[in-house]
């Protein structure tokens, strides 16, 4: 646990606890970005850790587009978060992405 809630390391046990299959994105794949782009176009649920001023958190990955990445944070569920691809790369670190559980294309985040 990492502020208050999961980091990335606790939600990959808490899938393994579940059975439930997962790739791991680590920050060193060359192809990380062409993995998220993946997730997000075709509606994977991804799980992202990114270091903030509290220490790692875990958020979910909701768009992803070549100047602009959305995320919804477990604080603020109702709230989509765009950043910059900039800002974005500063604090990403490592992603989870979730083989079984696919997002409605209704209820996938644009821009």
């Amino acid at each position: 646990r990492s502020a208050g809630g999961l980091d990335i390391n606790g939600m990959g046990l808490a899938l393994q606890n579940y059975n439930i299959p997962y790739y791991f994105i680590e920050h060193e794949n060359p192809h990380r970005h062409d993995w998220l782009h993946f997730a997000c176009e075709n509606g994977y649920a991804c799980i992202v850790g990114i270091r903030s001023p509290y220490g790692w958190h875990a958020v979910t990955l909701v768009g992803y587009y070549s100047d602009y990445v959305g995320v919804i944070d477990s604080n603020m569920p109702g709230e989509v978060t765009w950043v910059t691809r900039s800002v974005f790369d500063a604090y990403y670190y490592e992603a989870i992405m979730v083989y079984n559980w696919k997002t409605p294309q209704t209820q996938r985040a644009s821009r």
